[in-house]
């Protein structure tokens, strides 16, 4: 029992080192967020995306300010905790003006679309945005949710 506690408690930890805002200075390696290659491996990433999800509890001002279907969808699956909607980069890209933008990634430059939002959000690993790490976790969503985050997110492209 008490190494479960334990578990859970390390999972705890790294799953909210990666959803604060990043500290000054060089971005942190996978080993410096996680603490060491032994709480890598004794914490699985299935763990802390379940932590992740789980803490994630919208508050009354956000769900007031979410009149979108896909903005609450968003910010009930955590996706708000990364990613803002004014233009400022937090632990991802802001999305803010993203919908229809070439976007710079590690490997090349991408348009900013349906297909580019959902390959994202299902396998996030798959294209990195130049200047932010890999750590998005797989939020289990539908393609109806998918498509309503998209939707949202086309608001915050227009006008």
């Amino acid at each position: 029992m008490r190494v479960r506690l334990v578990l859970l408690l390390i999972g705890l930890a790294v799953a909210l080192a990666a959803c604060g805002k990043p500290p000054p200075g060089p971005a942190p390696t996978p080993t410096a967020i996680a603490g060491s290659p032994a709480v890598v491996s004794i914490a699985p990433v299935e763990l802390v995306q379940k932590i992740s999800l789980t803490l994630h509890t919208p508050t009354p001002e956000a769900a007031a300010q979410c009149v979108h279907a896909g903005c609450e969808i968003a910010d009930r699956n955590g996706c708000l905790g990364c990613h803002t909607t004014d233009g400022s980069d937090l632990v991802g890209p802001s999305w803010q003006g993203l919908f229809g933008k070439e976007e710079q990634l590690e490997s090349g430059t991408v348009l900013v679309n349906e297909a580019y939002i959902t390959e994202s959000i299902m396998d996030p690993g798959a294209e990195i945005v130049k200047g932010f790490d890999n750590v998005m976790i797989v939020v289990p969503l539908t393609q109806e949710e998918i498509d309503e985050i998209i939707s949202y997110m086309k608001t915050l492209s227009s006008g």
